[in-house]
């Protein structure tokens, strides 16, 4: 690891794209919960912060897809049983993804379908490097 390698300067400035979800009743399983749109080409630091009322656990996933937005090139997944039980409260995951062509994009989404009545929500930053 290089020893001037400071972790707070990761997070200097504001991040390059912002996306705050809409509410999700029960969401089908691989349910789009927060989209970037196209992105250029560049390094992203990617955080994703979920919240959910639900009271099974889920998996969710951050995809980086292809600019057509019909194939994963990579994914980051995360159990969210943290907010199982009823528990109200935020997962948060984050992933490095190098966006190689124009109009690649990153999303949030859920893996299994969510409890009748119960919501998940998504909120997507991204800070270009």
């Amino acid at each position: 690891m290089n020893s001037s390698f400071n972790p707070t300067q990761i997070l200097t400035g504001p991040p390059a794209v912002i996306v705050h979800g809409t509410e999700n009743t029960a969401p089908a399983a691989a349910t789009v919960l927060a989209d970037s749109l196209g992105l250029t080409p560049g390094t992203y630091l990617v955080y994703a912060g979920i919240a959910s009322t639900d009271t099974a656990a889920n998996i969710i996933q951050l995809a980086h897809r292809n600019a057509a937005n019909n194939a994963d090139v990579e994914l980051a997944d995360s159990q969210s049983g943290v907010l199982a039980g009823g528990q109200q409260g935020e997962l948060g995951l984050l992933a490095w993804f190098v966006i190689a062509n124009t109009g690649e994009r990153v999303v949030v989404r859920n893996k299994t379908a969510g409890t009748a009545s119960l919501f998940y929500q998504a909120d997507l930053y991204a800070w270009r490097y």
